[in-house]
């Protein structure tokens, strides 16, 4: 099994991937390189690598082939920097055979860009303590990192052919008559869901990984090991019959979400049933993530953030100034709730009951207001939950449509009918 260093042949410098240039350059000499130009710059180690640890089989020793050093990385690393020489290291004999991812999306945003993205996200998080990232040099670590992912593409077939009702009331003269209209909807077609990734690295925290998503797969290129060369990168250690569940919920909370899109007047309830999932295929891919380590020292906790690689979405859980959040709730709601009695005052609507609807649905909007700020900081929002089923929507340019819908009125009937007491 080999380790790979790509020499510059004018310096002698590495030679790396640059998510800036979207080329390969030497740091030293300033050369650039192609793809087809850098494979052939390829230093192989002379020694053969040896497994250090028999007993459990978690790491591996590698000998740099640059300054000879011994590299200890964990089993599933397959690129990384020697750190005596800090040469790019790629362990290419782990990526052999069934190893050997099939596509690569490129860094597109480099080390300085990816703080500046996490730098502005921060600033616009204004719940956070005051002592909260004040100071830069707390960034422990810092890493692009090509993490593993299994790709999935199927087709879901739609066939829904159902009644429905819906009752309603309205005021008739005298009378409240209540109607009841009877429909049926149909829908029937197809749906692709392509690409979607599911992270297959036990270690990694599966949520702050994902939660970078969406990739446009467009600028997916067929997978070439020395585009691992200046990062981090980890091979696959999950099969894909461990993730066959997180992808059924997946395709049908999309199907879900496509057919629910198509009822724009009246609806029924959609089920799983209402879908037969086509035999899927997978594809093996590696995806760029800067990893992230945050060391706040006012609370001596350490915080973790992922930012997509090739757009510079940010993510992470992030510490709420409680105090801080709910006066800003009530500076928010209370103005509004004081607007509105006023306006009930000034019209002589206001009463007993209105100012009781109107003082519940402020505290209901202040509930909700606080709510949706701790899911964001704590990534619970349902962003993050649904994250597959965005990245499907993103894949598919939101433009998925049922390619038959029709909803047929069955006719509508008075089932009750009351005499309005007058006062």
């Amino acid at each position: 099994m080999a380790t790979v260093i790509y020499k510059c042949k004018n310096c002698g410098g590495p030679v790396k991937y640059s998510a800036t240039l979207g080329k390969f350059n030497c740091e030293y000499c300033n050369t650039v390189y192609s793809e087809d130009e850098v494979k052939a710059l390829t230093l192989l180690s002379e020694r053969e690598d040896v497994v250090v640890d028999a007993v459990n089989g978690d790491y591996v020793e590698y000998h740099c082939p640059s300054c000879g050093a011994n590299i200890v990385t964990d089993e599933t690393t397959v690129a990384t920097n020697c750190y005596y020489c800090n040469n790019p290291i790629v362990m290419s004999g782990k990526l052999e055979s069934s190893q050997m991812p099939t596509k690569v999306i490129p860094f597109r945003v480099d080390k300085k860009k990816a703080l500046e993205s996490f730098e502005s996200w921060i600033k616009t998080k204004k719940f956070v303590p005051k002592s909260f990232f004040n100071d830069k040099q707390e960034i422990e670590e810092i890493n692009g990192v090509y993490f593993p992912y299994w790709l999935y593409n199927t087709n879901v077939l739609v066939d829904i052919d159902r009644e429905g009702s819906r009752t309603y009331t309205r005021t008739e003269g005298d009378y409240r008559v209540t109607y009841r209209k009877d429909f049926r909807i149909v829908r029937k077609g197809d749906i692709d869901v392509k690409n979607l990734p599911k992270l297959a690295l036990a270690k990694s925290n599966k949520v702050l990984v994902e939660s970078v998503y969406p990739f446009d797969f467009n600028n997916a290129i067929n997978f070439d090991s020395s585009y691992l060369s200046g990062f981090v990168a980890e091979k696959k250690d999950i099969e894909k019959e461990a993730l066959m569940n997180s992808i059924e919920d997946d395709v049908y909370k999309y199907s879900t979400k496509v057919v629910r899109d198509s009822m724009t007047g009246e609806s029924v309830n959609v089920v799983n049933n209402d879908f037969t999932v086509g035999q899927g295929s997978f594809e093996y891919a590696m995806l760029p993530v800067w990893a992230i380590s945050y060391n706040d020292k006012d609370s001596n906790k350490h915080f973790f953030f992922s930012v997509n690689g090739q757009t510079g979405k940010v993510v992470g859980k992030l510490p709420i100034d409680n105090a801080k959040l709910y006066l800003s709730g009530l500076m928010a709601i209370l103005p509004l709730f004081l607007i509105i009695n006023a306006i009930l005052y000034f019209t002589g609507n206001l009463q007993t009951g209105t100012f009781l609807i109107a003082l519940v649905g402020s505290i209901i909007a202040y509930l909700l207001y606080v709510h949706k700020v701790h899911s964001d900081y704590n990534m619970t929002s349902s962003g993050v939950v649904n994250r597959g089923v965005n990245q499907i929507d993103f894949n598919n340019n939101y433009a998925e449509k049922i390619e038959y819908c029709k909803d047929i009125d069955l006719g509508t009937r008075v089932i009750s009918r009351s005499r309005i007491e007058r006062k």
